[in-house]
């Protein structure tokens, strides 16, 4: 009687195994697999390109009644070498853009997360507009302290 309780133990230990492990590997989709709404599933693998890392930089905002200012650390990544050396080239442009731009800006801009996301992209315009090739893919504030 032990030997057949012992089996059936064993038995269904290895069944509820097997269907672990048929669960866990068919939950997650893979490259190439079909969705729920049938349109094929791809994971795209963005890689990370050369970044400029203009430092920090301390600039006045534009805040009325008190005066206030803005130490932010900023990094840019651009989408190629080409647009990277540009960027090397035109390091003062780029860093009076950036200057201006949070110059512009008021305390609650800077502090706000929504806000600071408009003024990525407003760098990333403006100093592509200014790039002869290759762009800004992604500004990065490292550091952000406003007093």
């Amino acid at each position: 009687m032990k030997i057949l309780k012992s089996r059936w133990v064993a038995a269904l230990v290895a069944i509820f195994g097997i269907l672990f492990l048929m669960l866990s590997f068919s939950c997650g989709k893979e490259e190439g697999e079909v969705g729920e709404e049938g349109e094929e599933i791809v994971e795209e693998i963005i890689e990370f390109g050369p970044t400029m890392d203009l430092g920090e930089m301390i600039i006045n905002l534009s805040d009325t009644g008190q005066a206030r200012y803005a130490k932010m650390a900023v990094v840019l990544e651009f989408s190629d070498e080409i647009a990277a050396e540009h960027g090397k080239i035109r390091d003062p442009q780029i860093r009076d853009i950036v200057t201006e731009i949070i110059g512009e800006k008021v305390s609650v801009d800077i502090l706000s997360l929504e806000s600071r996301n408009i003024l990525k992209n407003e760098i990333i315009e403006r100093i592509n507009a200014v790039l002869p090739e290759g762009t800004v893919r992604e500004v990065y504030f490292t550091t952000v302290i406003v007093q």
